[in-house]
């Protein structure tokens, strides 16, 4: 926000990133890199780049959120592909407390994998635990991605699975992921409402354990007398297209809370009414942001046209200013550390001795009066 209007971004004048909630964090990454060894699988060549927000116990506005963390995932086809057929799932490890006692479930109305306590007591047994005050989580899908008629899904998806190398057990292949993105067990054969494992008779069911644990007519780990263990689980939605350079939105809250939970076997009511809260603040675009304008940091340039070079260097490197007005060069290393400075007083060209240095990964930090203008590697041998 450009609090005074310059069009320069100055925190020291008020200014402050347009960010959403009261702490946000971005990060980019992409499926084009190194190798693929959960999957094994070939490189689709997605970005995605993500939001992660949450709000302070002091915003009055979003009181009932303090508890619970929010992400808004930018989905990219980078490829000259199109892909036909694709889920976007989330996979969730949600270690309740105690790892070794969770039961999972979800809530189809609201779009929301659920992970609770397999009994009353949250044993100490492996780290951290909740002891006798259990909350219960929830993974809901805000806002899916548009599907083909542009239309918003939802959760399409929603199925568990053990720690272990059974047919319900972690995925190994490219097949068993896309399987567990539409509900197939990794032997191929498509998850069940049987009232017990998803693996006996019955018609093809896309949601593992979709009722109440308080529901004794229901299908929940409750009714199906499960063992409590470590549980795993996927909920996706699709399928959609995506043509090169479409974009796909996903908007993902993480809920927790322990207002009102009973155990053993609670109901899922406190975590649908903390669902609708949310609901009620994503109508009111609580999430999203919209830049008025583009403005650019103090100190700062698109382009500063200067050269260094040799790069690699070994004894000196020199820096080809072209009469830019930069005054000092400090030579830092990854880890941030001064090792060198220069002041500079020929506008054109400067060389900086850096027979000290060892070999190594270096940053050029180019100022003008105490504002850091430029940076760029150096290599030397």
């Amino acid at each position: 926000e450009d609090v005074n209007n310059d069009d320069i971004y100055d925190p020291t004048t008020g200014d402050y990133p347009l960010i959403t909630g009261d702490q946000s964090v971005w990060w980019v990454f992409n499926d084009m890199g190194n190798q693929h060894t959960e999957t094994a699988g070939m490189p689709l060549g997605i970005e995605i780049q993500v939001e992660a927000f949450a709000f302070s116990p002091e915003n009055s506005a979003a009181a009932g959120l303090e508890n619970s963390t929010f992400y808004k995932y930018t989905i990219i086809n980078k490829s000259e592909y199109a892909l036909n057929d694709m889920y976007i799932g989330q996979w969730v490890d949600p270690d309740l407390g105690n790892y070794d006692d969770d039961f999972v479930g979800c809530d189809i109305e609201h779009n929301m994998g659920i992970c609770y306590n397999g009994d009353a007591f949250d044993e100490p047994d492996n780290g951290p635990s909740y002891l006798d005050s259990i909350p219960m989580l929830g993974m809901k899908i805000i806002r899916g991605p548009r599907d083909n008629f542009k239309d918003y899904l939802g959760m399409s998806t929603f199925l568990y699975y053990n720690n272990d190398g059974s047919y319900q057990g972690n995925p190994s292949t490219a097949s068993d992921f896309y399987n567990y993105l539409r509900g197939i067990w990794r032997n191929n054969v498509p998850m069940v409402n049987d009232g017990e494992t998803g693996t006996g008779n019955g018609d093809p069911y896309p949601y593992m354990f979709p009722d109440d644990p308080t529901d004794t007519d229901g299908w929940s780990e409750c009714t199906a007398g499960n063992t409590p263990a470590d549980r795993r689980f996927v909920m996706a939605s699709g399928p959609i297209t995506m043509a090169p350079g479409d974009q796909k939105d996903l908007f993902i809250g993480v809920l927790w809370t322990n207002d009102g939970v009973e155990y053993p076997c609670p109901s899922f009511d406190p975590l649908r009414t903390l669902s609708n809260t949310v609901d009620e603040f994503f109508a009111q675009n609580i999430f999203e942001k919209e830049p008025t304008k583009v403005i650019q940091p103090i100190g700062y340039t698109l382009e500063i046209p200067l050269g260094i070079f040799p790069n690699p260097a070994k004894d000196f490197v020199n820096i080809q200013l072209n009469d830019q007005n930069i005054d000092k060069v400090v030579v830092v290393n990854t880890n941030g550390q001064v090792l060198k400075e220069m002041l500079i007083s020929d506008k054109s060209i400067a060389q900086l001795d850096i027979s000290s240095l060892k070999a190594g990964l270096y940053y050029l930090n180019l100022y003008q009066e105490n504002r850091l203008m430029n940076s760029r590697k150096l290599m030397v041998n």
